[in-house]
This record gives structure tokens, C-alpha cells and sequence, in this order.
């Protein structure tokens, strides 16, 4: 069995921001800092251009390997607060991780269902 290597770009190039949106916006934990603070309403987004993903077919092995390369995290929380010595801070922060590059492979198989009618 193999999978259309065509499929599979059209779901890369219409599916994938669909993906995105859906992941942008996603609240993330909480982080209880103790007496030192906390970072609490936190979100999360991605961003990544549809040139920056790539799709590899391995035929002999029947798998297709994704690569996702320049994405960029941010991470943004509403309520931050910190108590440095005797000031405390309290702000809405920002975190950005730009350039990361993942790499996932998906695999087929072969298999056979024998139904029976009663």
C-alpha cells in the first residue's frame, strides 16, 4: 500500500495552516513560582511559512518524512510576577524561541481485514 506523494503535499500546503491556527491561541499551564511569584494566563502561537516545510518520500521504506524548519515559538502570558529581593515585578511577558527545526516521519503499512458476515 502506498500513499500518493501528491496527497500528501496537498495536505502540507491546505491542511497545515488549518493546524496552526488551531495550535495559536492554545492556553498552556500555569507555572506557580512559590513565594517568588508566578506566570499565570499563558498562551501559546507558532508561526511557520508553507515554503519551510518540507516532505521527503522514502518509497522502499513506504514512510514520509516532515521537516518543519524555522519555526518560531512565542509564548505570552498575561500575569507575571516576580519578587526580586525586596521589589516585586509585576508585568505581561513575551518569550520568543525562534529557530527551531523538528523533523517527523510518519510510516505505512500493509494490512489485510478478513470480515465474516453472521
Amino acid at each position: 500500500m502506498s500513499l500518493d506523494l501528491s496527497l500528501i503535499n496537498e495536505f502540507k500546503n491546505v491542511h497545515m495552516n488549518s493546524i496552526i491556527y488551531k495550535f495559536n491561541g492554545m492556553a498552556i499551564p500555569d507555572v506557580d513560582l512559590g513565594a517568588d511569584g508566578h506566570i499565570f494566563s499563558n498562551k501559546a502561537f507558532v508561526k511557520v511559512r508553507n515554503n519551510d516545510i518540507q516532505l521527503i518520500a522514502n518509497e522502499t521504506a513506504n514512510s514520509y518524512t516532515f521537516k518543519l524548519r524555522n519555526l518560531y515559538f512565542f509564548i505570552r502570558s498575561q500575569d507575571f510576577k516576580y519578587n526580586m529581593w525586596f521589589v516585586p515585578i509585576k508585568a505581561a511577558l513575551d518569550i520568543e524561541i525562534g529557530q527551531v527545526d523538528l523533523d517527523f516521519e510518519l510510516g505505512l503499512r500493509n494490512t489485510t481485514v478478513n470480515w465474516t458476515n453472521p
